[in-house]
């Protein structure tokens, strides 16, 4: 039985007038392509990315945060000239590893990944875009990042048959979970042109590129004729948008495929047109152009937030002696530290309390707690993800210097007061090991 996933409602008080909930956010970037050039200044290549709420009609929600009915997407649309397709940024990832279950694989029913550098993906036809395998590739890092080892992510080639209509290639990033088993968390699409060319063919909006030459040159170009009188008699009411999807089509692509296959499979609206001589014939001629213009290619990387989320969460969870640790990594926590007297007495508050308002002052997500013994204001900061405690003591009103505690190894250093910022900040950049903090207690 054939199901729609878009959610239908209604537009105003008119039933008449039914609007659909959007699946994805891309849509949006598609039909402001034009203002998104400009702003790009009229250069290729550029990308555009949007965080918003999407609906979809599941059948059956379930697995928590892992299939829902509304959910947030991060996606980025990323234009680039197809006849220059080229990453110039390719440099950056060629050598990093990913593994990847392609369709060749899951036609043998191969299920173990093969692991590959990007270059090799790229050079044995498995990836077919530059750009795709960029993406790829940094999405790869993005979850080694947010604590996901490498054997436990791979890249899955959707078949022919599972792709959507506007894809040429889809990659989905999966990662193993240990109640779900593996879960796609990404999308990596080559949507080629199909979405520009179907908003040019509705909506009459000429969305193609100018890219002049450097000097205006003769060139011998193909150009399509189009028997109109036997194109409405094939198609009948849709004749209009074919014709329209033709004159968006390269006379070459359609040339090519009828000498080779004696038709011409037109791509639009979610179907396939088969295009057959008697339908178009092709013409050759001479002309001078100085530009030219072409509708961008456009690659797709799209993340589930809230399955990043889940993700994250997941792997950030530990146990430690009985109690729960929860190692996040330190730019994603939401208190960086914590600020303690050890004593509720003796000027420890006061004290620690300056200390605390400094660090505010200084941009620092941190929170004060001085209730319950110090080991269980210990536990609660390593059960909220918390990177590092700072404990105010007897020796801070003697010498000037506080505890500082890290959550992951439970190692403590003494720190000088007045270098405290400085340190919790390369700290929390990554910039500097914890041992080297201070003197290890």
């Amino acid at each position: 039985q054939i199901f729609n996933e878009l959610f239908k409602t209604i537009i105003g008080p008119y039933a008449e007038h039914a609007g659909y909930c959007r699946p994805e956010t891309a849509q949006g970037m598609f039909v402001n392509f034009k203002r998104l050039y400009d702003f790009a200044r009229g250069r290729l290549p550029f990308g555009a990315a949007q965080v918003g709420r999407c609906l979809r009609n599941e059948i059956s929600p379930r697995q928590g945060p892992i299939r829902l009915r509304e959910f947030t997407i991060m996606e980025f649309e990323f234009f680039f000239n197809p006849k220059n397709s080229e990453c110039v940024k390719l440099r950056e990832v060629e050598g990093e590893k990913i593994r990847l279950l392609t369709e060749g694989l899951i036609r043998r029913r191969v299920e173990e990944p093969v692991e590959v550098t990007v270059n090799e993906a790229l050079d044995k036809g498995y990836i077919k875009a530059e750009w795709n395998a960029y993406f790829m590739a940094r999405a790869k890092q993005f979850l080694n990042e947010l604590g996901v080892p490498d054997e436990n992510q791979y890249f899955r080639e959707k078949l022919p048959s599972e792709r959507a209509h506007y894809s040429a290639q889809t990659y989905d990033q999966v990662v193993k979970l240990s109640r779900w088993g593996y879960v796609e968390v990404s999308g990596h699409a080559w949507r080629t042109d199909y979405d520009l060319r179907m908003h040019m063919a509705y909506s009459g909006e000429d969305l193609r590129v100018y890219l002049p030459y450097a000097k205006p040159k003769r060139v011998k170009r193909k150009r399509l004729k189009l028997n109109k009188v036997e194109l409405g008699k094939a198609f009948k009411d849709k004749a209009s948008l074919i014709l329209r999807l033709l004159e968006l089509t390269p006379a070459e692509e359609v040339a090519e495929a009828l000498t080779s296959e004696g038709v011409y499979r037109l791509r639009g609206n979610g179907e396939t047109y088969e295009i057959k001589p008697s339908h178009v014939s092709v013409a050759e001629e001479e002309i001078e152009e100085k530009g030219e213009r072409i509708l961008p290619s456009v690659v797709e990387p799209s993340f589930g937030l809230d399955r990043m989320l889940y993700v994250t969460l997941e792997y950030a969870y530990s146990e430690k002696e009985e109690r729960v640790v929860l190692k996040l990594p330190k730019d994603l926590a939401p208190i960086e530290a914590a600020v303690f007297p050890l004593m509720t007495k003796d000027g420890l508050p006061e004290r620690a309390r300056e200390i605390h308002q400094n660090l505010l002052s200084q941009g620092f997500n941190v929170e004060y707690d001085e209730g319950g013994s110090i080991g269980r204001r210990y536990a609660r900061m390593d059960e909220a993800g918390t990177p590092y405690t700072i404990t105010i003591d007897y020796q801070t009103i003697e010498d000037g210097t506080v505890t500082l505690r890290d959550r992951d190894t439970w190692k403590q250093v003494r720190v000088k007061t007045e270098k405290l910022p400085q340190i919790l900040r390369s700290l929390l950049k990554g910039e500097m090991g914890f041992e080297r903090a201070g003197v290890l207690l």
